[in-house]
């Protein structure tokens, strides 16, 4: 999905569907970006209400943040999504399957069921 403001792109965002299992409609926001340019006006919101939105409308369940998160979109979904939805946070450490080490990771997640 592409963001413009006043006929110029300003950031993109796209919906990525989960694959945990068949049955289970759930997407993730793995690229999304304001570009830097744009950043700190607040237009953020609006691109991930779009989102949330936008996965409401396909029909997904869940929306949820990607497992590796900078420091803009942390925010983002700890502190200003969670004023507009009710915004989880799940932690999970679950070892690499690769190494085996054992990280600590958060993401977040919005229920769309009813």
């Amino acid at each position: 999905m592409g963001f413009f403001l006043n006929g110029e792109t300003i950031g993109h965002g796209t919906l990525d569907r989960v694959s945990i299992g068949k049955k289970r409609k759930w997407v993730h926001t793995e690229a999304t970006e304001i570009y830097r340019k744009f950043r700190r006006k607040g237009h953020g919101i609006h691109l991930y209400i779009a989102l949330v939105e936008t996965a409401r409308a396909i029909g997904a369940t869940r929306i949820q943040s990607s497992r590796s998160l900078n420091r803009y979109s942390r925010r983002m979904w700890q502190e200003k999504l969670a004023k507009v939805y009710p915004v989880k946070m799940s932690k999970s450490n679950r070892p690499c399957r690769r190494c085996g080490h054992k990280p600590s990771w958060n993401f977040f997640y919005i229920n769309l069921e009813k």
